[in-house]
């Protein structure tokens, strides 16, 4: 060993060396290139994880808020059935008025029903998620009592408006005690399940 390094000379020690360096050039050397790609790599998978996190907390603030306004809507629905009810006829309308009329003192001369009031929207009207039910009344009384009667139909839980009314002295009425003749068509309102809405 020591012979060939005795006859190594300076020429063929510098062509030793650079194959030396050529080899570790070619094989272990790092220019940095190979670590910046991984480094952006790395980079563009946490901006995605970044950017999907934030998805996905936007999602669920979005599904809160979604939850927090279904309950306030559902509140507001339960009111809404309560004063449309869904399975309101016109007999049931016709019971509430009648005893409307009844606790005020008035005379019922005629009361009927009638489920397809002109002039409203009826279940056939695709856009509406209600339809009316109209009751015909004719009623007597005094004055007082038709206001009463009138007021205390606003104080139900129902939604019930007057279409038409009429008021007319009674012929049967007196100086001393005037009689009042109301004759109305009033409506109340009943909701429509989705599964007749969409019929």
């Amino acid at each position: 060993m020591e012979e060939k390094l005795q006859n190594l000379t300076f020429g063929k020690a510098l062509l030793i060396g650079i194959a030396i360096a050529g080899t570790y050039w070619l094989s272990m050397y790092d220019d940095g290139v190979v670590k910046e790609t991984q480094i952006k790599t790395i980079e563009a998978e946490i901006t995605e994880q970044v950017k999907e996190i934030e998805s996905i907390n936007k999602a669920i603030a979005d599904a809160e808020r979604f939850q927090q306004k279904m309950n306030e809507l559902g509140a507001e629905m339960e009111r809404v059935l309560l004063a449309m009810p869904a399975q309101l006829t016109g007999l049931d309308l016709m019971s509430i008025i009648s005893n409307e009329a009844k606790s005020v003192g008035a005379e019922i001369n005629r009361i009927n029903s009638s489920d397809k009031p002109n002039g409203q929207n009826s279940a056939s009207d695709q856009s509406t998620f209600y339809e009316p039910v109209l009751v015909e009344v004719d009623i007597a009384g005094t004055y007082n009592q038709m206001m009463l009667f009138l007021s205390n139909l606003t104080r139900l839980d129902k939604i019930i408006t007057t279409q038409r009314i009429e008021l007319k002295l009674s012929p049967d009425s007196s100086p001393m005690s005037p009689k009042i003749n109301m004759k109305a068509n009033l409506l109340a309102y009943r909701y429509l399940p989705k599964s007749k809405e969409a019929k």
